[in-house]
């Protein structure tokens, strides 16, 4: 059986709530990942994820001392000269505690935030079932949501919302 993650602490001090929803404002990533039917799920999946990719480990030393989680360190496929890149992922319970808790203080990714915990609201109104939608052998991270069509699209039109916002643009002369 897969290992859950531990539960991120959340800070009571609105100082670093508000410093933390500044670097995902600079340096983070929101997003909602469709994930289609395969060989052990017969449904279409929705999960919201949070990354935080910096080059400076101090900033994701920080982040693990003060919240929890972990920090992945990658340099695929990118000339010598480059610094390493180290990232910070947040997904499921512990996604959902941590933008609660800096909501208030996000200025350019609050409408992504919205979107992923509109996203949690929504799997709340479709319970779980280990026995619809999962080929046998499957484990517990396999689709075990009904393919229920109204869940389906109401979580597609979340993905459709928030891919827009998070499309790189090419940023247009001051």
């Amino acid at each position: 059986m897969p290992k859950l993650a531990a539960p991120i602490r959340i800070p009571e001090d609105e100082r670093i709530l508000a410093y933390v929803a500044g670097i995902v404002d600079g340096e983070g990533h929101i997003g909602i990942n469709p994930s289609s039917p395969g060989a052990f799920k017969l449904t279409w999946s929705y999960s919201a994820q949070m990354t935080i990719v910096n080059t400076d480990a101090r900033l994701m030393t920080w982040l693990v001392a003060t919240f929890g989680s972990s920090v992945a360190c990658h340099n695929p496929h990118r000339p010598g000269h480059w610094k390493l890149t180290y990232a910070w992922h947040l997904s499921g319970e512990n996604l959902r505690r941590f933008l609660l808790a800096i909501r208030p203080y996000l200025l350019i990714k609050g409408e992504q935030a919205d979107l992923a915990l509109a996203l949690f609201d929504l799997r709340k109104t479709k319970p779980l079932s280990k026995d619809i939608g999962v080929r046998k052998g499957a484990g517990r991270s396999a689709g075990r949501r009904p393919n229920d069509p109204e869940y389906v699209e109401a979580a597609q039109a979340l993905y459709d919302r928030i891919r827009p916002l998070n499309a790189r643009q090419k940023a247009e002369p001051a």
